[in-house]
């Protein structure tokens, strides 16, 4: 796998990445301003192959639908509990309507589960406590990490929400993040950190 490109999108500050993965181009998180996504792949001649999605909040999904209408992509992977909630604009599903958004998408929305992770060199880990159940993108021969909104450099994620739970999400990424020894992460707002940068985070004790 190899960083081809990271976009910071949106009035949100989200990290969309753009990644080839054994020759296909995956792109991690689709905000608002996916234009400069899909500039990016034309001026380049690159084709997108898959769309992954940490969690299905409206920050990291409203581009979304953009790459559908433009033709870029038929459908987007999200963890297989929030299937539901990429379309849930309420305060239990993906938050929009809380910012007056009414998110659609005219595509189709697959299973993280039914993706081949393996031709990809990925491997997925699920996380509960910041939404429903956000997925972690591990590529463990680079040593690299693209946590979502689980874990920030200095941080972790917000646990206020309706399905939120700051213990799940404290011991999802001690078992599923921290448990690597001297990975790069890369989260889905703020500047990159590592597991081993945050063993001296104190919201993880």
């Amino acid at each position: 796998m190899n960083i081809i490109k990271r976009f910071v999108l949106s009035d949100m500050g989200v990290n969309s990445f753009l990644l080839d993965c054994n020759g296909k181009t995956v792109l991690i998180d689709a905000p608002a301003g996916v234009n400069r996504v899909t500039s990016y792949l034309d001026q380049n001649d690159l084709k997108l192959d898959y769309v992954l999605i940490t969690h299905a909040h409206f920050d990291h999904i409203l581009g979304a639908n953009e790459l559908v209408a433009a033709g870029y992509i038929k459908e987007v992977y999200v963890s297989p509990n929030e299937i539901e909630m990429f379309t849930d604009n309420s305060e239990a599903g993906n938050l929009g309507g809380k910012y007056g958004l009414d998110i659609k998408f005219d595509g189709q929305i697959k299973s993280l589960e039914e993706l081949d992770t393996v031709s990809l060199g990925l491997e997925v880990a699920y996380i509960e406590g910041h939404s429903i159940q956000s997925a972690v993108f591990i590529f463990n021969d680079e040593k690299i990490i693209f946590s979502g909104d689980t874990l920030f450099k200095d941080s972790i994620g917000r646990s206020d929400f309706s399905y939120g739970n700051y213990e799940l999400l404290k011991d999802g990424i001690n078992q599923k993040i921290m448990n690597k020894e001297d990975y790069k992460v890369y989260p889905g707002h703020g500047f990159a950190t590592s597991t081993t940068l945050e063993k001296n985070n104190p919201l993880l004790g």
